[in-house]
């Protein structure tokens, strides 16, 4: 039987997600961060994390390009809300 080695990443971060979803949503996102969390050590970012004083599309933008993983929780609500279409993609880089 062949031997397999594993190599573990050592990661000096956790792995950062965007889960975009809509408002109605929000405890469904809630629940997915959770269970994300119970089995991994992420940092999951939702729309819970703005704060209301602060520049939200700047921090919305800078979390998007800083993730390295995109999750869409589609729905019927997320799909009829329009800033689905610009979270996967169509305000990434955008002035």
């Amino acid at each position: 039987m062949k031997e397999v080695t594993v190599r573990v990443s050592k990661r000096k971060r956790p792995v950062r997600i965007f889960l975009s979803h809509s408002y109605e949503d929000t405890a469904v996102a809630r629940k997915i961060r959770d269970l994300l969390s119970q089995h991994l050590s992420p940092r999951v970012f939702l729309h819970d994390d703005l704060s209301a004083g602060e520049n939200w599309r700047h921090k919305l933008r800078k979390e998007l390009e800083n993730a390295d993983v995109f999750v869409a929780l589609l729905t019927p609500n997320s799909i009829a809300d329009s800033w689905l279409l610009q979270e996967t993609g169509c305000c990434v880089g955008s002035g």
